[in-house]
């Protein structure tokens, strides 16, 4: 919940600065901040200092961080490609983002079990400073601020002003912030679930995150030409449906089993 709390409430805030701000100038100091916090939590776990407080609060640093990182990464792939190409680039950032969410928690798992969870935390925080090296490499001039030079309360006024007066972007807006209420409740609860209900150690869990990254690629690979064929409102209905059924049935076999 530390984690996902900031994307889900915070997002409109991170795409006004996003707006505002060098977006490479941006990545960089998230991704600084990421890389502290994950080292921190080495230090901490190996240190045998960590404590539930701690691992709440730098898992709130990592979460707060992760919600400009992402908002961030979207803007740059808006701006990267032509409206054409836009949908096969959105696909193809999924196809990237949730292959690692496949092969990260799996190996996770693996070097948890071989080298301990500071290991792990320490492997990560480096990890890290390849995306800076990389983000340095950058031409600047692509990722300039989008809008003029304006307080970020006066972004988000006036982003919530336009939402307010397009009734339809609106209801797509609430629509999302529903499905993705749901949605983030299982992934939060998956370790407990994973631990309690199926008693798996930390592989097991990798291995359930693994299947939302591999359900995440298969979608991407066809999401367009299933929307080509019947219709982008089809699929995201028919898609939605399908989530809250398997939801349900979810919480009803878990509460059963109880």
């Amino acid at each position: 919940a530390m984690y996902h709390c900031p994307m889900l409430f915070l997002s409109p805030l991170a795409g006004a600065v996003s707006d505002l701000s060098d977006r490479r100038q941006l990545l960089m100091r998230v991704q600084t901040i990421l890389m502290i916090a994950t080292a921190s939590l080495a230090i901490l776990t190996f240190s045998g200092r960590i404590t539930p407080f701690s691992l709440l609060g730098l898992t709130a640093i990592i979460g707060l961080a992760t919600v400009f990182n992402t908002n961030c990464w979207h803007t740059i792939v808006q701006d990267s490609v032509s409206r054409e190409h836009l949908a096969p680039a959105v696909s193809l950032n999924s196809i990237s983002v949730n292959s690692a969410r496949i092969v990260g928690p799996a190996l996770g798992g693996v070097l948890i079990a071989a080298l301990g969870t500071g290991s792990v935390f320490l492997i990560n925080a480096f990890s890290f400073l390849g995306i800076i090296f990389a983000i340095r490499a950058w031409r600047e001039a692509k990722f300039a601020p989008k809008t003029a030079k304006t307080g970020v309360f006066s972004a988000l006024r006036e982003g919530f002003g336009y939402v307010y007066t397009h009734r339809l972007l609106a209801l797509v807006l609430l629509r999302h912030l529903m499905v993705m209420t749901a949605t983030y409740t299982l992934v939060s609860l998956l370790p407990l679930i994973a631990k309690q209900r199926f008693h798996f150690d930390a592989k097991g869990y990798g291995s359930l995150v693994a299947c939302l990254g591999l359900g995440a690629i298969l979608a991407s690979f066809t999401t367009h030409s299933l929307s080509h064929r019947f219709g982008t409102e089809r699929v995201v209905r028919a898609a939605i449906a399908v989530s809250f059924v398997v939801l349900d049935r979810k919480s009803t076999r878990l509460n059963s089993s109880h």
